[in-house]
């Protein structure tokens, strides 16, 4: 999701599935004019969805992970999101 001057109080709701032993990138950013923005993920199965972030090394479902400060403002969030489950999982 990208952040623009018009995201301010904005809340967007995705959901996602993840077939068993499957990854995939999550990420959050912003326009140079853009809004500070957050993530939080939650997961159908907490025992299924592990999250890699090098921030929070230690990620829970309904965390809220926010943009880190950089030298131009705020900086993109990315984390990477597996399925260590034995069929799909939600978040």
């Amino acid at each position: 999701m990208t952040f623009t001057e018009n995201s301010v109080g904005s809340n967007a709701q995705l959901g996602f599935n993840l077939d068993a032993g499957k990854g995939c990138y999550v990420e959050i950013k912003r326009l140079p004019m853009g809004s500070y923005g957050t993530m939080q993920l939650a997961f159908d199965d907490p025992s299924s969805i592990m999250v890699f972030d090098k921030q929070n090394r230690n990620y829970q479902s309904g965390d809220v992970l926010g943009m880190p400060v950089s030298d131009d403002g705020w900086a993109p969030r990315k984390v990477f999101v597996v399925n260590k489950g034995t069929g799909k999982a939600g978040f």
